[in-house]
C-alpha cells in the first residue's frame, strides 16, 4: 500500500512539474515577445543601407 501511494505521489509530482514547466515557457515567451519585436525593428534600421 505504501509503495502504491509513493508511486502515485511521484507520478503526481512529475505531472505537476511538467505543467509548471509548460506554464513557465508560455509566460516567458509572452513576456519577451515585445522585446524580440523591438530588437528585430532595431536590426532592420541598423542594417538599412545608408543613403
Amino acid at each position: 500500500m505504501q509503495q502504491k501511494l509513493l508511486a502515485e505521489g511521484a507520478e503526481a509530482v512529475l505531472a505537476d512539474s511538467q505543467t509548471i514547466a509548460k506554464l513557465t515557457i508560455t509566460v516567458f515567451t509572452a513576456a519577451f515577445e515585445p522585446v524580440k519585436a523591438q530588437i528585430e525593428a532595431l536590426q532592420k534600421i541598423a542594417l538599412k543601407p545608408a543613403g
